[in-house]
């Protein structure tokens, strides 16, 4: 396992052009399309944009945890990021999206929401194209070096699934996406895992298996 040393702040625009990924960044929610710009064929559902809006701010000591989701449907482009309740979200194309900041409170998981930042990867359980796997790592990474700037070298970080918060999600995000995001963290980094709570069920021991 590697410590988990601080280092440099990941700059993900810059990581976006070195690799020639597309970045979507509508952090900053005044600049989200108007009303009646927001066709949901291009941003998703629900046209009201309610339902992806933050609700409050937390401080980054209380967000200590990333949260893996999976969306159930393949092949969803950057921009239906925006229509999903999460901070960040890794389309089937070639590109990230940034929803909100870390310090953002989002509904994305259940019981685990005031302390999770939630990464939503478009596939069925699994990803839809390989570059997802280095997409959503340099988000986890990211994460976890803002938050360690903001709180001390020493402060723990946690990763957890959707399934371990809520028991009508129990493939979420599933065993692909958490042996090649989840474990990377763990024993790459230093992550944690998360813990389960509300009606969620812990990581199934399949999940953490390599499967050759």
């Amino acid at each position: 396992m590697t410590p988990t040393v601080p280092g440099a702040r990941i700059d993900i625009a810059q990581a976006c052009r070195t690799h020639g990924w597309i970045l979507y960044d509508y952090r900053d929610e005044k600049q989200w399309p108007r009303e009646k710009e927001y066709a949901p064929a291009v941003y998703g559902w629900p046209a009201n944009k309610k339902r992806g809006q933050s609700r409050g701010f937390r401080p980054w000591s209380q967000c200590t945890a990333v949260m893996l989701h999976t969306t159930g449907v393949s092949g969803m482009h950057g921009r239906r990021g925006l229509g999903i309740p999460c901070h960040a979200f890794v389309g089937a194309d070639e590109s990230i999206t940034l929803c909100h900041h870390a310090d953002r409170l989002v509904w994305h998981g259940h019981a685990a929401n005031k302390f999770s930042y939630g990464i939503e990867v478009s596939g069925e359980s699994n990803f839809d194209s390989p570059s997802q796997v280095a997409r959503t790592r340099i988000l986890v990474r990211s994460w976890q070096l803002d938050r360690l700037a903001a709180v001390g070298p020493d402060a723990p970080c946690y990763i957890m699934a959707h399934r371990q918060s809520h028991s009508s999600r129990p493939a979420d995000p599933g065993a692909v996406i958490w042996r090649e995001i989840a474990e990377w963290a763990i024993e790459e980094h230093g992550f944690l895992v998360g813990p389960t709570v509300g009606s969620g069920r812990d990581i199934p021991a399949k999940w953490r298996i390599s499967q050759g």
